[in-house]
């Protein structure tokens, strides 16, 4: 039986995904499958490529949106030029009314909850839609969207072959990242990343201050 909170939700989801799509234009709603703790949205862009194809994600900063940020930064259209895929998580008002990741909170910041989980299930998911490269995922992002990324590489560092952001706390915690296995010289590092991924391990993600221009708005945290 199909329940009616179900149906609406589905409804809910179907609206913001048109609205997200409809600011745009190279941006498609991805809906991946698999936990979404975090409940965020997907948009990607996935030029005719071949299979094993490389994969950036790219998070917003505050008050941006996906389709927003890709028109000013050109990400899809670099990865058309260049042949790769480009996923962009983007964040609802109902998480954080200044459409901020919560970067700065626990909860989204610990590996396999929140956030940060739902970030890793749709980079899983669209390296196995599209068939892309496992070894080829890079990350970046801006502003508190760049804060996120280092936690991202931080926490799930076997995701990920490098990354880089544009935060101004970025530069300041480089070190941590560094403590928690990361080469590389920037980023935060969670306590619970450097107690599950200990330094010298395997799979460790080069970082680089900065894997876009960088674009800095007046709201970004």
């Amino acid at each position: 039986m199909i329940r009616l909170g179900d149906t609406v939700a589905r409804l809910a989801t179907a609206g913001r995904l048109h609205e997200a799509s409809a600011q745009g234009g190279r941006l498609f709603p991805f809906a991946f499958p698999g936990p979404n703790p975090g409940a965020l949205d997907a948009l990607a862009f996935a030029p005719q490529a071949p299979a094993g194809a490389g994969l950036v994600v790219v998070l917003h900063g505050c008050s941006q949106t996906a389709s927003g940020y890709d028109q000013g930064s050109g990400w899809s259209r670099h990865g058309e030029a260049e042949g790769f895929a480009v996923l962009y998580p983007q964040q609802r008002r109902a998480n954080n009314a200044g459409l901020c990741f919560n970067w700065f909170s626990p909860e989204h910041t610990t590996r396999d909850r929140g956030e940060a989980a739902s970030i890793a299930a749709m980079i899983t998911a669209m390296v196995r839609h599209h068939d892309l490269d496992p070894s080829r995922v890079f990350i970046t992002g801006l502003s508190a969207g760049g804060a996120m990324s280092a936690t991202m590489l931080a926490l799930y560092p076997e995701l990920f072959a490098g990354g880089g952001g544009h935060h101004r706390r970025f530069a300041a915690r480089r070190r941590r990242l560094h403590a928690a296995g990361v080469r590389g010289d920037a980023g935060p590092g969670p306590r619970a990343a450097r107690r599950r991924h200990p330094p010298g391990g395997p799979g460790r993600p080069t970082v680089a201050p900065h894997l876009h221009p960088p674009r800095h708005g007046r709201s970004n945290g």
